[in-house]
């Protein structure tokens, strides 16, 4: 999803990985599991799930979770 740029950019993952990082992607797992992309500041990428995510970032899963509830509720049918 398209998120917010200070809502996407900067997520501070110090306690975690000790990094800020910008929100990259949503993706199925193999184990039909939402995770969430990210990318620091030297290239690396990285996810958490997103039950992780609302533990750690709940803004961040607030905006995720709105965002899809919106494009699935505008899906012309």
């Amino acid at each position: 999803p398209k998120l917010p740029k200070p809502i996407a950019e900067g997520i501070d993952f110090q306690t975690s990985c000790g990094c800020l990082a910008k929100f990259l992607s949503l993706r199925v797992n193999s184990k039909m599991e939402i995770e969430c992309w990210f990318i620091d500041s030297d290239g690396d990428t990285f996810s958490y799930s997103l039950k992780e995510i609302k533990r750690s970032q709940p803004i961040l899963f607030a905006s995720i979770f709105t965002h899809v509830y919106d494009m699935i509720e505008n899906i012309e049918m």
